[in-house]
């Protein structure tokens, strides 16, 4: 045996220093628990806003139509996935969008699901007013869509773009 192991002073310190360790480590141990405990919580409100479908409320749904009133025209919907959600989610979007007094053309669907996420209002022309007011109102009842031009679409016309729910981190 080495010498310090036989030594009552310095045996005696390192009894201290081990017992010292062992309740940093307890204490932070008990840290650990509870960060799991609430990062566990967190996880689960996030998988459960993950898998919920986009919808409407109705709270959401009166305040688009009060948005978009004013600026009525022709829209389309060009759908950039073919799952249930993204159908569902772009049907409640026509019903009020019609409610609001906008008038439906045609619905365009994607062959795969490989079209982009989210929603995106897509006009012929940057200067199309009914467009801004559109991409206003869904970012304020918390849709957000993206705004992109296409120039080979006819004059005045515009597209409302619903693709796959964007991941949550979007």
């Amino acid at each position: 045996m080495p010498a310090w192991w036989n030594s009552l002073e310095t045996v005696t310190a390192l009894t201290w220093w081990l017992r010292w360790i062992a309740a940093g480590f307890t204490i932070a141990g008990g840290f650990c628990v509870i960060a799991t405990l609430a990062t566990s919580k967190r996880l689960d409100t996030l998988r459960e806003k993950r898998d919920a479908d986009r919808h409407l409320t109705a709270s959401q749904r009166a305040a688009l139509i009060e948005a978009v009133k004013g600026s009525q025209g022709t829209f389309d919907i060009w759908r950039g996935d073919n799952s249930n959600e993204t159908t569902d989610f772009a049907e409640e979007l026509r019903t009020a969008l019609v409610e609001a007094g906008w008038q439906y053309g045609t619905l365009f669907k994607m062959a795969s699901r490989t079209g982009p996420r989210g929603l995106a209002v897509i006009p012929q022309s940057p200067d199309t007013p009914r467009a801004l007011v559109l991409q206003k109102a869904l970012k304020e009842i918390g849709f957000p869509a993206r705004f992109e031009v296409d120039a080979d679409r006819p004059v005045g016309s515009m597209w409302l773009y619903i693709g796959a729910k964007p991941k949550i981190s979007d």
